[in-house]
């Protein structure tokens, strides 16, 4: 993160940052300079910085900053497995397309579950897609 301090003064004009409330710990570089460099903020909250300016007759002026850090926003994945199937025999096999699936950074994972129905032989379920088998005839699982 920058943050920079513009000023007008008198001949050349000395900088000074400093850090009055934190929330944790952080790095700070260019203390001495116009822009200051923050970075490794590791905790969420408040950090105020303050700069103050002299010229070169040692007149000072001194303003302050605000910084919100915020938690990092992660929402859970939604799974959308696609439409209901129906399967009319002598068709023994359906596929089930969860592309539709979003997540705001990456989805690494898909895990497919058989919730109901017996006779099922399940595919590949670490896939986008998962092909269904039908492993008994209908006329067993239909009674």
């Amino acid at each position: 993160m920058m943050i920079c301090g513009r000023v007008t003064g008198q001949g050349p004009l000395q900088y000074s940052w400093d850090s009055v409330l934190k929330a944790g710990p952080l790095d700070m570089t260019g203390t001495s300079q116009p822009v200051l460099h923050v970075s490794h903020i590791t905790v969420i909250g408040d950090y105020t910085f303050t700069l103050t300016i002299t010229d070169s007759r040692g007149q000072s002026g001194k303003t302050s900053v605000s910084v919100v850090v915020l938690p990092e926003r992660n929402s859970p994945p939604v799974a959308v497995p696609g439409p209901n199937l129906t399967v009319h025999y002598p068709a023994t096999s359906a596929v089930c397309n969860g592309s539709a699936s979003y997540d705001d950074y990456k989805i690494i994972d898909w895990q497919w579950t058989q919730v109901r129905w017996v006779g099922l032989d399940q595919g590949a379920r670490a896939h986008k897609y998962i092909h269904w088998r039908i492993s008994q005839p209908f006329t067993d699982l239909v009674q």
